[in-house]
């Protein structure tokens, strides 16, 4: 099994008119990391920045997100979960 590495990431979580990051960790593999990097360097955006749109378009895919949350990641309004 090859090594992992950690990984800070920020998880967002939103409130009226304010939005809160609070600093999480996890695994991952040393290569998936560079690879990471690499994309987020030429988009010119943050890991942290990727990491939060990639976790919201899977909530968003599994149903958990309703309104305007899915609209603006592309998926119309209604929840399908």
């Amino acid at each position: 099994m090859k090594p992992a590495w950690w990984v800070s990431v920020a998880h967002l979580s939103f409130e009226v008119g304010k939005t809160h990051l609070k600093n999480v960790s996890y695994k991952m593999e040393k290569e998936l990391v560079e690879l990471l990097r690499k994309v987020c360097k030429a988009r010119g955006e943050t890991v942290s920045g990727f990491t939060r749109r990639a976790v919201l378009i899977e909530l968003a895919k599994l149903g958990y997100l309703d309104g305007e949350g899915r609209k603006a990641l592309g998926f119309g309004g209604e929840s399908h979960g």
